[in-house]
């Protein structure tokens, strides 16, 4: 792999960590990403030095929540992965249901005992950033799903 994609991906792996998912799943979403073709989990463990169990576990992952696919090749016993069309917008999707449920919790914030002004605005700031996000990146997800930016699924027919 070249030093600078090597970089990109590992850069990715942190991100990942950040947000709560496994620094290996990012760096697997980062390969698929990059990849013209689907990978293999031999190619996707020998290309990030990861042990195949690990790949497989944070692939499943992946794949249960939709952000990459498994595909198959006549005459190949093996299963292969790539990005899912709409790997952008099921993100998105994610990150929203995780502002939601810091909303939800601040909200709950604003019924406690409090009577100090200065909290009670913090309070309500918090509030209304989050609604914001949420309806900004509900309006991002439905001009994706409109334009449909992605690009066509991998041939399945042949591997090369």
């Amino acid at each position: 792999m070249h030093p600078e994609t090597a970089r990109f991906v590992e850069q990715m792996g942190l991100l990942w960590a950040e947000e709560g998912f496994t620094r290996i799943a990012g760096r697997i979403y980062a390969l698929a990403l990059l990849s013209p073709k689907p990978l293999s989990l031999d190619e996707m463990s020998t290309t990030l030095q990861v042990s195949k169990p690990s790949i497989s576990n944070d692939a499943r992952m992946l794949h249960r929540i939709g952000l990459i696919e498994r595909v198959g090749f006549p005459g190949d016993r093996k299963d292969y992965y790539q990005l899912t069309r709409d790997s952008i917008v099921r993100s998105i999707e994610a990150r929203i249901l995780r502002v939601e449920a810091f909303q939800k919790t601040m909200a709950g914030a604003s019924t406690l005992p409090i009577s100090d002004e200065d909290v009670l605005q913090r309070i309500d700031a918090h509030n209304l950033a989050n609604r914001t996000v949420i309806e900004a990146l509900q309006k991002i997800v439905t001009a994706l799903k409109t334009s449909n930016p992605s690009p066509p699924p991998h041939r399945r027919s042949s591997r090369k």
